[in-house]
Order: C-alpha cells, then structure tokens, then sequence
C-alpha cells in the first residue's frame, strides 16, 4: 500500500508546477483517490504523515500547511460507502450514452475482416446455400449490446468458459474457435518432461525431496532442471513439518511465497523475462485508460490514472508486459469472477493491445499469459488473436495443489509442468516481438487496431496485499 501512497504524491509534485505543494493540493488534485484511500476512522494525522513522509522522501523543502476540509470529506466518505453497499462490481449497468458510443465503434469495424468459422457455413443438403454466413464478430457485437451490464464482450473479448456463450455458439464452432492456432498445452522441454514422468513414481514427499536433491544438473547450463531441483525440495518440506500443514491457513502473500512461488522462480533462468511480484500497475493498461486524455480547452486536462495493479506482472527486456497473476487466499467465486473473468482478461488485452500496435503485421502470433489462483487450484490464463477482431481467452481446468505427503508427486507435477508451459508463452512471444522490425510512420488519430471501448468498473475486492516500503528512507506511508 506504501508504493501507491509514493507514487500518486510523487505525480501530484511533478504536476503541481504553479503553487507549492500542499497536503490541500494534493486532495483536491485527486478527490477520488483522496476518498477511497481514507477510512471513516482514519484521522488527519494518518495523511498528514504521509505527506510529511512524501515530501521528505522527494526533498522538497517548500510546501505549504494547507490542509482539506476534514468535515467534507468525512461527509464524502459516507456517500462512498454507502453507494458501496448499494453495488456490485458485477452489477455495472451500462447508461444509454455507453450503448451509444458502443454501437458507434462497433459501426466502425470492418466487417471484411471478420472472422467466419467454417462451422458456420450452412449444410447445403438443408437448402441454405444461399444463407448469409454469421461472423463470429456480428454474434458478439449483438450480445454486447444486448447486455444491460458491463461484459468483456463489448472488449470483443472471447472466453468460452463463460455460460453465456452457451446459446450463440454450435458445439462445432465452439470447437474451431478453441482449436485455432497453436495449442493450448504446449510441449515443453525434454529433459523437463522426463524429469516430471519420474517424479510421478515417488511415493511421499519425503521421497520427493530425495529425488529432487539428486537431479543431476548444471545450473548454468540447464537453468530449467536447477529451477526443479529448488521447486521440488522447498514445497516438498512443507510436507515434511512436523506441525500440522494446513492451506487454507495461509495469507494471500505467504500462499505466494511458500505454495506458488515456481510459477514466477522459473523465470530466474531467462535471460530476457523477470517476474515482478509487488503489486506494479499495468502501464498498458494506464495507456489505454489514458488514451483519450488531452490537452485543456473547454474542458480541463483529466488527471492521469493509474493502471492496474496484479499480484505479478511478467516484463521482457526494456519494460514489455507479456502476462500477469492473480491470487486469492480462498476458493471465492465472486473475487474469481471480477479477477479472473473482468480484471485480468482486459489488462491482458491492453498488453496484447500495445505490442499488436507496434507490430501489427504478428497480430495473430502474440500471445499473452494469466495465472488465476484461488485457494488451492490453479489455472492458465491464454490470450491471443486467433482471427479478425476477436481477442480469444481459453484456459486449462483447475489444477489442485497437494494436500498431504501421499498424493503430492502427483499433484505437483502438473503445476510444474503447467509453469513451464506459461514460461514457453512467454518467451515465443517475447523472442518474436523483440525480433519483428517496427517500422517508422506517421502518427495517426484512428485509435488502436482493434478498439478499446471503455475502462473496466472498479473492484472493491483488494488484491493480495504487498509487503513493500520504501526503501531509500526506509518508512511507511501507512
């Protein structure tokens, strides 16, 4: 939570260029963040901290004591909260003038570049040549704008495990929509995947920890059997406790560190992705939420937003956002719903969004990776183009994690061998941006190539809470 407090008063100090900086100035640069960032209890001298803490950080020395209207905005914080218990993130209703403007950009697509599935062509033997072809496209844009709540598919975002797709689709179209492009499950390396075919012969977690200790291996080398080595021996042990192991007992971030940790550790042995698990904002996603900002005339200049934040975000070389993860502690289907069917699928599209803009020409070879973890399962999160404008979601069934000493080499294996496969998505995806050429030309004014219509509601469902501070004077906003 420090980290947010830093960097939105480092963005107010570096836009506040007339008057000094004042704890007043900061409130009434950003009242919606000002608001939800402060409890009811929460008294004046918790922010009045933080800006002390924020302008001795940054060293300014010239700042003002001006302080906010505290009766105001505890009058404000009433209103939020109870707006609050009145809605549901799920629960978004989409006004008139969104439809509108939805239906306006849906318009503005062309439908040469449909997507036509070789299902949908009629069976010439019932007398339907003459039959109009549906494309995938035109179903999705007709559901959209049927919605009366907020849905990925007016992002044109495809996910088939979503019943509501159940009517639109044939079971065959279903089928050719999944089996597009390259497979799901993708092979992985085959030293790895011996490895994984003898762990599953162990007995107990003891016998884990014995195999995994005498993998033959160089580290440099062969960095994937050195990451299996570690994996296997540090969540065997958890096994061995004489205490009683219990999941469910686990925060958010201790199930990060202790259960799921080889999902980001695999990537120490790349040498071009890192995995960063503090909570970072998307900047595709600040991108594209900022995408219509401009400069003041009739109206002000907006103020910047902030992007997403996800447990890990997945980076290749100078900053390239290649997939992210999110966790929950327990098995909650309303946080798996907003994270894994909302948030995560259009942070994901505005990664993919971004590197597609620069190299539209691998438009349908890029894919982008998700991991959605509640509880004690796992699944794989797969995003890509397939065709036309369809940006496609598939996803593997929930894998589970071991729950005792007798069925872990069975269990761990496919999670391990599922954190090889993202690896994989990763880095094919990374090796063939890094390699396309991206062309000099002219700025334009017609938006993204596939369109991004709107910003996805807000969440007041918290993400894993980060342990960060900050470092260079070592405090905490909090």
């Amino acid at each position: 939570m420090a980290e947010i407090f830093r960097e939105k008063f480092v963005e107010y100090f570096e836009n506040e260029k007339v008057e000094a900086p004042s704890l007043l100035g900061f409130y009434l640069y950003d009242k919606e963040f000002f608001i939800k960032h402060t409890s009811k209890n929460e008294s004046k001298a918790t922010w009045n901290k933080r800006f002390q803490i924020a302008v001795t950080n940054e060293n300014i020395k010239d700042y003002g004591d001006e302080e906010p209207d505290w009766e105001e905005i505890e009058k404000k914080i009433c209103t939020v909260n109870k707006s609050k218990t009145n809605s549901s993130p799920l629960k978004t209703k989409l006004t008139t003038q969104q439809k509108a403007e939805l239906e306006d950009c849906f318009n503005k697509l062309d439908d040469k570049k449909f997507w036509y599935l070789k299902a949908s062509i009629p069976n010439s033997n019932k007398n339907q040549t003459t039959a109009k072809v549906i494309s995938v496209e035109e179903r999705m844009i007709k559901f959209a704008l049927s919605c009366n709540y907020y849905h990925p598919s007016q992002q044109l975002i495809l996910d088939l495990t979503d019943p509501n797709w159940d009517n639109i689709f044939t079971d065959a179209e279903r089928k050719e929509i999944e089996d597009a492009g390259c497979a799901l499950l993708r092979p992985i390396d085959e030293s790895l995947a011996q490895q994984l075919h003898d762990l599953k012969k162990m007995k107990t977690a003891k016998d884990v920890y014995t195999f995994a200790r005498n993998i033959d291996h160089d580290p440099e080398d062969q960095p994937l059997l050195a990451w299996l080595s570690w994996s296997l021996q540090t969540t065997s042990l958890l096994y061995l406790k004489k205490n009683k192991f219990n999941i469910q007992e686990y925060l958010e971030s201790d199930k990060m560190y202790y259960l799921w940790v080889f999902l980001n550790k695999i990537f120490d042995g790349s040498e071009d992705i890192v995995a960063l698990g503090k909570e970072k904002p998307s900047t595709a996603n600040a991108a594209a939420t900022n995408r219509k900002r401009k400069l003041s005339a009739v109206e002000p200049t907006e103020n910047l937003k902030m992007g997403r934040r996800t447990d890990t975000t997945y980076i290749g070389g100078d900053g390239v956002e290649l997939g992210c993860l999110e966790i929950g502690k327990t098995n909650n289907q309303t946080k798996e719903l907003m994270d894994g069917s909302i948030k995560m699928p259009v942070v994901m599209r505005d990664m993919l969004m971004k590197l597609v803009e620069e190299t539209p020409s691998l438009v349908n070879k890029l894919h982008i990776l998700g991991y959605m973890i509640m509880g004690n399962k796992v699944s794989l999160l797969d995003m890509d183009i397939p065709d036309g404008y369809v940006t496609r979601i598939r996803r593997t069934k929930p894998a589970t994690y071991p729950h005792g000493s007798k069925n872990f080499a069975v269990r761990i294996a496919p999670l391990l061998q599922l954190a090889a496969i993202g690896k994989k998505i990763v880095e094919d995806t990374f090796e063939i941006y890094s390699e396309q050429e991206i062309s000099l030309s002219e700025a334009e004014a017609e938006g993204p190539v596939i369109p991004r219509l709107y910003s996805i509601p807000s969440s007041s469902a918290s993400s894993a809470s980060s342990a960060s501070s900050n470092k260079r004077q070592n405090t905490s906003y909090n």
